[in-house]
């Protein structure tokens, strides 16, 4: 058989794979939860009374299909996991062992009898040996948002929205105050908005790791592994800019009331061109990240403070489309959360 269709042979059987790991992962959350879901046609919510600590699979997920954030809901640090779905691992050429067909047969006919588990056993020990291993999906890194307060924390309430796609954490303190912050992806605007609100002064420090602060935004740029891997830069901005002392890894918000945290990734990748870089015009292979980078401040000016303000008060009614102008932008339509089905 021509080695070709071996490759696409074996591709398939590694996605299979991929797959059926993500639905037992996706069913063992959804059994997890099953306990503190309120499942009528109205409200479906998951939620708990403790952060998840540093279990991913206890973290509540938001995204748009292309960016995605998991919020722990740790106090007095919150962790957000950030993704963007093109920062892949990128490693040579992998070449298939010269039986390739039989031993996939192999695996096909252990998975016909039910034997799953034997199956993906095979196909690691006959196909895989020797680091045969697809690219792998890479994450952007971590948001860490540190609440500094001389109160400790007295309860922790959170919620995954399923019906808004809404993360929202509570936290009340011993001296009675409180915290909330919720986080979602939007659609339109391409960016995931963090907004918290204290009831009592409450000092916010944000850091990224391995990023760095420009003009007051939290600047990260950086590479998957491997040859050629995907390039990325992400930038954090949060609002009011009045607010915002910065030092070098830091951006620090001491004074009263809402804030808003704008997140914005993008990548090298060519989406015109699956699997192509996006290059330096007539030159090198060299990636244009610098030409990819502008539109990011573009996304979170578009995003600004009021219109996620905006956005969650309509949450509280259904999420009605608005019309008209915001924070001075012309017809524009709200920034809204992202949701299974929305174009």
């Amino acid at each position: 058989m021509d080695k070709s269709v071996i490759k696409s042979l074996i591709i398939e059987k590694q996605r299979e794979k991929t797959m059926r790991t993500r639905t037992h992962l996706i069913g063992l959350c959804l059994c997890l939860s099953a306990l503190s879901v309120i499942a009528d046609s109205n409200n479906l919510i998951i939620w708990d009374n403790a952060g998840a600590g540093d279990k991913w699979d206890v973290a509540y997920p938001v995204g748009n299909g292309r960016l995605g954030a998991m919020p722990f809901g740790n106090f007095p640090k919150e962790k957000i996991l950030l993704n963007e779905e093109t920062i892949w691992h990128r490693g040579p050429a992998k070449v298939m062992p010269a039986d390739s067909f039989k031993h996939l047969e192999t695996v096909r006919e252990l998975e016909a009898a039910g034997d799953y588990a034997g199956a993906d056993r095979f196909f690691e020990k006959s196909l895989q040996e020797g680091g045969i291993n697809p690219d792998s999906y890479q994450p952007f890194g971590w948001l860490e948002i540190e609440y500094v307060t001389p109160s400790p924390l007295s309860k922790c309430y959170r919620e995954l929205d399923l019906k808004t796609g809404i993360a929202n954490n509570i936290y009340t303190l011993e001296n009675g105050s409180s915290i909330t912050q919720r986080v979602f992806a939007c659609g339109q605007e391409d960016v995931i908005a963090i907004t918290i609100a204290a009831d009592q002064q409450t000092k916010i420090r944000l850091s990224v790791d391995g990023g760095s602060v420009e003009n007051n935004e939290i600047i990260k740029r950086g590479a998957a592994t491997g040859t050629d891997a995907t390039r990325y830069v992400g930038h954090i901005r949060a609002l009011p800019a009045a607010k915002v002392r910065a030092d070098k890894q830091h951006l620090e918000i001491s004074e009263p009331g809402q804030i808003t945290v704008l997140v914005a990734i993008t990548t090298d990748l060519d989406r015109r061109n699956a699997g192509a870089k996006l290059l330096t015009a007539g030159k090198t292979k060299q990636s244009k990240l610098s030409t990819i980078e502008w539109p990011l401040g573009r996304r979170i000016a578009t995003a600004g403070h009021r219109r996620t303000q905006e956005i969650l008060r309509q949450g509280q009614s259904g999420y009605r489309q608005n019309s008209g102008r915001h924070s001075g932008i012309a017809d524009q339509s709200p920034l809204r959360p992202y949701q299974s089905g929305q174009s």
